[in-house]
């Protein structure tokens, strides 16, 4: 009983997540579009209108890249790409995928400008 309950629950907080001392550091456009949970638009509002930043995220939804806050006592969505965060996502690169500076059988295996981004293999 107890692992359907525990995979159960893993799949519905697969795509929100708490959001531990994520913080909206800059808000990058004006006007910022405020989205309830599943992206759709409740309002805009005028930059000048929102909180001071830094302002604490309480959830971050991975799926539809939204982050959400309190504005005005009320919990909304914030867009992604209307903020910018106090932390960025981090993609792995595998070395052995990316490009080479030189032909297989020369001693340079250095990448192409990816550098300590790689993820050693």
């Amino acid at each position: 009983m107890r692992k359907p309950l525990t995979l159960l629950c893993a799949l519905l907080l697969s795509s929100t997540s708490y959001a531990a001392g994520l913080t909206v550091e800059q808000y990058t456009n004006d006007p910022i579009a405020l989205l309830d949970a599943e992206g759709r638009l409740l309002k805009k509002i005028a930059r000048s209108e929102l909180p001071a930043t830094p302002l604490a995220a309480q959830q971050w939804n991975d799926d539809l890249e939204l982050v959400q806050v309190e504005v005005a006592g009320q919990l909304v969505w914030l867009d992604g790409v209307d903020v910018r965060l106090s932390q960025g996502k981090t993609v792995p690169m595998p070395c052995a995928a990316l490009p080479k500076a030189r032909a297989d059988s020369a001693t340079n295996l250095s990448t192409i400008g990816y550098g300590a981004g790689c993820a050693k293999n």
